[in-house]
């Protein structure tokens, strides 16, 4: 009888269940648990669409400019401009206005550029339109030419010299004339080399022909970019159209063009960088930055007025929303395009002051640095970017992101997950993230993708907010800021070091540094016990056993990444690339063993590759001297003013070779094979590349030992146990 009943219960128990679970469900259900937090749910809310942001960006690309429009807008607004001033007050007073704290205006030292117009117009064999030309930062214009006519233009036949080589001028005269050059950056470096070498040969001004892929490829458009040159003789852009009806008139004959430029080099002058801050509640002293850049070329809306934008909506959003921090937010708008003549390291100045003079105590105390994306109209998936020690932490990021985007409006309409993020890089000198990681600040940035709009209006005149849209403002925004708020809230600095050192192993070249004469095991040994610790000490951030000590390993999280960064990152390669300092000399010591063993084998043409493979030569062979001289050597020596970012010990040493190669080519063509001088030359200066390897591995190894050690007592704190070093 009990078995019956029991039976009985548990059959109609289990059809209860079975109709239950597959009933149709009807009314409201309640929702998933959400992964974002309730005040992170709030910031987005407060974000909006973008309505902020989008007005906001509207009135610095159209309202603050040198130069004025067909249309009445305003555009260029660069470093030490009126309009660059205009434009700080008004965003200092705007910080102000939306709540930041602390606000200044931080002065600058730079070289100031004004561009109020350019174009260039055919006068024979006929009077043609006048083509709207853009200027190339730091290059004076024609009206301030001492060759100007009394309207400030020049008037001159002009010559195509292709790539502006020294051998693109055999058989041609330019003296007095202007030239038509295409600027092609694989084989000339820059705009630099062209310039002065025209200005040798003879000529008064280059219109410039930009046919980098990727640059002004939409119809109509013109570019414009930082010279790196000297404040010598005027340099305007044309779009390729304008170039193509240039080509096919001097196809048929002599050319003379009307060159008018308005463009005014002041040096010294003043920039500035714009700050303020949320102070922290908890942490006060510890920091984390968002970073946003405000010089325009052109009008700039979407590079990078819409970086501005997404930053203040952040920080109106949080302010609104009534967030209170742990670690003090600051939050920077910096001058990032050209700001300084006569260098290879031309732009970024306002990073360049902030870290390396303005603001050195922040390395080490600071957690990150989040940078905004560029905000282009129909972005519709996500992508963070950082360095390989911050890539768990950015893969812990994706999920908020891609619920956030899926679930609400607009978004999620066109939204794509997944967000994605890569395991990290080098820092780049061209992304502005060189000088805060040189000092020991880790540099994250994110956003919008998923289109090749940025591309298309990259510095060119196509750059206004036709290209922005307010959803896009806001996904920026909102992406940085659920970074921003998760980062202000670890209880430990979520960097992982086993990748760094990973990064780290990865740039060893064993047949170099076996070819020098060095160990190489010392210094992977040295990586590996790095790897390791770092490994460990990975798992304790994750999961702490003890957290009194949270503090003091922070710290020392920072500390550790401080060292390995500050004491290894320079400038070296071609002149702007970002490398490990063993790098360069690493290079350059392989080039010049290979260039001497050919040359001892009669092998004149392999030698004269190894050399032109030297860091630096590559478009030094294509020029005079002097040029190459006055930018490579000279220009990098460590007593030149004009180092900027590459100042303080980070620009690398180049080894001069431009003199053996020539005089190899030109024994080889004469039939001479006693290339006995130049392999003495050579390996003299093969001694000095081993020797400043030599350096850099002791650099190296010193630093990896800090780190190491700093780890070890990291451990120590995290899980109460004694650590054998």
């Amino acid at each position: 009888m009990k078995s019956r009943i029991l039976w009985t219960l548990t059959v109609a128990l289990l059809a209860s269940f079975l109709l239950t679970a597959l009933q149709p469900t009807y009314g409201p259900q309640p929702p998933e648990p959400s992964l974002l937090t309730e005040e992170e749910l709030a910031f987005a809310e407060a974000v909006g669409t973008g309505d902020y942001g989008y007005l906001l960006d509207e009135r610095l690309a159209y309202h603050f400019g040198n130069a004025i429009d067909d249309q009445g807008r305003e555009w260029f607004r660069n470093s030490g401009s009126p309009a660059q001033d205009r434009a700080a007050e008004w965003l200092a007073s705007e910080m102000t206005r939306i709540g930041l704290e602390e606000v200044k205006k931080e002065p600058i030292p730079c070289h100031g550029w004004t561009f109020k117009g350019a174009y260039v117009q055919v006068v024979d064999p006929i009077v043609g339109p006048k083509w709207l030309a853009g200027g190339d930062a730091g290059i004076p214009g024609t009206v301030q030419s001492p060759n100007a006519d009394l309207d400030g233009s020049i008037t001159r036949e002009i010559v195509y010299v292709g790539l502006g080589r020294k051998q693109d001028y055999e058989g041609k005269d330019v003296r007095g004339k202007l030239v038509l050059v295409d600027i092609v950056d694989e084989e000339m470096y820059w705009l630099n080399f062209p310039h002065m070498q025209a200005e040798l040969e003879g000529a008064i001004g280059l219109v410039c022909h930009w046919i980098i892929p990727g640059y002004q490829d939409k119809p109509g458009s013109i570019t414009t970019h930082d010279s790196e040159a000297r404040p010598t003789i005027p340099a305007v852009n044309i779009s390729n159209e304008d170039f193509e009806a240039l080509i096919a008139l001097m196809d048929a004959g002599p050319v003379r063009v009307k060159l008018w430029c308005d463009a005014e080099v002041t040096i010294p002058d003043t920039d500035w960088n714009i700050i303020g801050c949320l102070p922290g509640t908890k942490h006060p002293d510890e920091l984390i930055l968002f970073q946003s850049i405000y010089d325009t070329y052109w009008y700039g809306a979407v590079h990078h007025i819409s970086t501005v934008a997404g930053m203040m909506t952040l920080a109106k959003a949080l302010i609104d929303s009534g967030y209170k921090p742990d670690r003090t937010l600051v939050f920077i708008i910096a001058q990032e395009e050209f700001g300084w003549t006569d260098t290879i390291n031309a732009w970024a100045t306002g990073s360049h002051w902030l870290y390396h003079y303005n603001h050195t105590d922040w390395g080490g105390r600071t957690l990150a640095r989040i940078s905004v994306g560029d905000a282009v109209k129909g972005n519709n998936i996500v992508r963070l970017s950082g360095g390989p020690e911050t890539y768990e932490w950015r893969q812990s990021i994706l999920p908020l992101l891609d619920e956030f985007f899926t679930t609400h409006e607009p978004w999620s309409a066109y939204y794509m997950p997944p967000a994605s993020t890569g395991l990290g890089y080098m820092p780049s000198t061209w992304g502005d993230t060189f000088s805060p990681i040189s000092i020991g600040i880790p540099c994250m940035g994110g956003g919008g993708g998923g289109n090749n709009l940025y591309v298309d209006v990259y510095h060119v005149n196509l750059d206004t907010v036709d290209w922005v849209s307010g959803e896009a403002i806001a996904m920026n925004a909102i992406t940085a800021g659920l970074n921003g708020i998760r980062f202000d809230h670890v209880l430990l600095a979520p960097y992982n070091f086993e990748n760094l050192a990973d990064l780290i192993r990865g740039t060893l070249d064993e047949n170099a540094l076996n070819g020098a004469g060095i160990q190489i095991g010392p210094i992977t040994s040295a990586i590996s016990h790095f790897r390791s610790t770092g490994k460990r000490v990975w798992d304790l951030i994750q999961s702490p056993k003890r957290t009194e000590s949270a503090d003091s390993a922070n710290a020392l999280l920072m500390q550790a990444y401080k060292t390995i960064w500050s004491k290894l990152l320079i400038v070296g390669g071609w002149g702007d690339t970002s490398m490990f300092r063993h790098e360069q000399y690493q290079w350059d010591s392989l080039m010049l063993g290979e260039a001497i063993k050919a040359l001892k084998v009669g092998q004149a043409a392999d030698a004269r590759m190894s050399l032109r493979l030297v860091n630096g030569m590559w478009p030094a062979v294509n020029v005079d001297y002097e040029v190459f001289y006055h930018f490579m050597v000279e220009g990098t020596m460590p007593d030149n003013p004009n180092l900027m970012w590459g100042d303080q010990g980070r620009e690398a040493f180049f080894t001069d070779v431009w003199h053996e190669y020539f005089s190899i080519q030109e024994k080889a063509a004469s039939g001479n094979a006693d290339y006995s001088a130049e392999i003495a030359s050579l390996q003299a200066k093969y001694e000095t590349a081993v020797g400043n390897l030599e350096d850099s591995v002791d650099i190296l190894l010193t630093a990896l030992s800090e780190a190491y050690n700093m780890l070890v007592t990291v451990q120590g704190r995290l899980d109460g146990t004694h650590i054998k070093k």
